[in-house]
């Protein structure tokens, strides 16, 4: 019985005996800045124009059957100067997304676009669109630029619009909007 004892005492030592001890670490985290900015072609300051669309100069109030009218949207990431937004700190893509027309259908229902990106260089005008026209609602494949961060490029989405060359006497003394969504997507 003695001997059980002992051995019983010798189990209860060894477990008093343990030491117990535990390291942490930390990290510090903070995430990117992305976000863009646009204007017409011809004006000189960019704002963000998310919530409502910026307005393009096509001068298209007298639009005939065939003729040509042109414009374009000059889209950056956000830099310095931009207030109240941060410098974005990566880049991204930006691409032509979705075209809504809204007014008369009468005469949206023959209006046609290409579009295609091009540097700020270039006037819209002076743009040869070698793509196919395609209807108001439609957007066109692949018309994307990639954006650098900290406005370190920009980037001109020109729009050719015309009346269809078909477009029957009943389009006449119409109106109608057009508005295009380019959307941005941050590099990973």
């Amino acid at each position: 019985m003695l001997a059980g004892g002992l051995v019983l005492g010798v189990g209860a030592t060894a477990t008093l005996a343990a030491w117990n001890d535990a390291e942490n670490a930390s990290g510090t985290f903070g995430s990117s800045v992305f976000d863009t900015v646009s204007k017409n072609s011809t004006d000189t300051t960019f704002a963000s124009h998310d919530q409502s669309p910026a307005t393009l100069a096509f001068a298209a109030t007298g639009m005939s059957p065939g003729a040509l009218f042109t414009a374009g949207l000059d889209v950056r990431t956000t830099g310095a100067g931009d207030s109240p937004t941060a410098a974005s700190t990566v880049g991204g893509t930006a691409l032509l997304a979705s075209a809504v027309p809204t007014g008369d259908t009468q005469l949206t229902g023959q209006l046609e676009y290409r579009a295609i990106v091009t540097t700020t260089a270039t006037s819209c005008a002076a743009v040869v669109h070698s793509g196919a026209y395609v209807a108001a609602t439609a957007v066109p494949a692949g018309v994307q630029a990639a954006l650098s961060a900290n406005a370190g490029n920009t980037v001109r989405f020109c729009f050719e619009v015309r009346l269809k060359t078909t477009a029957p006497n009943t389009t006449q003394g119409r109106t109608g909007v057009i508005t295009w969504s380019v959307t941005a997507t941050s590099a990973s």
